[in-house]
């Protein structure tokens, strides 16, 4: 029960609030005889999906993590023609309006449990969608929803957090390059301000493993380049790569047989690979005077 969960409390709450005469008059439907109200939740839709939509929600009523309906649904707030007549039937139906554009409703706080038990839902919002007098308000409904009393579940402890310190700006050395078509291979080393970083443990502040660069050559359109790089380790794509350590490491660079512009391109290898650009460097080759 979720939907029959909400339809029920909303009903609940609203009958609670109305003023007299009209508080304890309202049901949901089919609704009893003497009702001046009845609610009827109507039509229900998938919110589209998002960054947040496939994500466990810590709702009401639990401690642990809850998988969860995003769901936008209309509700019908109809007043019954009392037996006083239409012009009563148009001063409930205002009451209630004014009631229903209350903040509290609004933003679905007038509808959290008081005792903070499970009520199969969360309400984000509850807005006036139309009226039609003198006798329906229909609203639209945003919020999380879930059958009362499932078990959540209890996410994976984590062991270690592991922190990277900056590595910009990067810099390559030497800054002025002898790259001549057919010259021999050119020693390089990157330069970072920090090569360092750590691991938060149980236990406290843990140095990490020194991080892993990759490095390889494309031209100006990302592809590959003409030249060829060397040292560190062969990894995926064409690309090396190179260890970071006490802030520095090296490679060759060996330039293409003719004139041409690479650039290089540093990147931080990463458990699923390359991380985020850190750097891209010039290589420009020149006729062989």
């Amino acid at each position: 029960m979720m939907l029959a969960e909400f339809e029920t409390h909303l009903a609940d709450v609203l009958g609670s609030r109305l003023p007299a005469p009209l508080t304890g008059l309202v049901d949901r439907a089919p609704g009893r005889p003497e009702a001046h109200f009845v609610v009827t939740l109507g039509p229900a839709v998938p919110i589209a999906d998002n960054l947040q939509s496939l994500r466990a929600e810590r709702v009401p009523g639990h401690d642990s993590l809850r998988r969860v309906l995003r769901l936008r649904c209309e509700v019908n707030v109809t007043a019954v023609a009392p037996s006083a007549g239409r012009s009563a039937q148009f001063t409930a139906l205002d009451t209630a309006l004014f009631l229903l554009d209350d903040p509290a409703f609004r933003t679905g706080t007038a509808l959290l449990p008081a005792d903070s038990s499970d009520p199969g839902f969360l309400i984000n919002s509850m807005l006036l969608m139309r009226v039609e007098p003198p006798e329906l308000v229909a609203l639209e409904v945003e919020g999380l929803f879930w059958p009362v009393g499932t078990s959540g579940k209890a996410g994976v402890p984590i062991a270690t957090i592991a922190l990277r310190t900056a590595l910009q700006p990067l810099r390559l050395l030497p800054d002025k390059l002898p790259l001549a078509t057919g010259g021999p291979a050119v020693d390089l080393t990157i330069v970072a301000p920090s090569g360092g970083g750590g691991l938060v443990t149980a236990a406290g502040l843990a140095p990490g493993e020194a991080p892993r660069l990759l490095v390889r050559v494309v031209d100006a359109g990302e592809r590959p380049g003409s030249g060829t790089l060397g040292g560190g380790d062969a990894a995926a794509g064409g690309a090396r790569r190179l260890i970071l350590t006490g802030g520095q490491t090296t490679l060759s660079y060996t330039p293409p047989a003719a004139p041409g512009l690479d650039f290089l391109l540093v990147t931080l290898e990463t458990p699923d690979g390359p991380g985020i650009e850190l750097a891209r460097f010039a290589l420009a080759t020149r006729p062989a005077t």
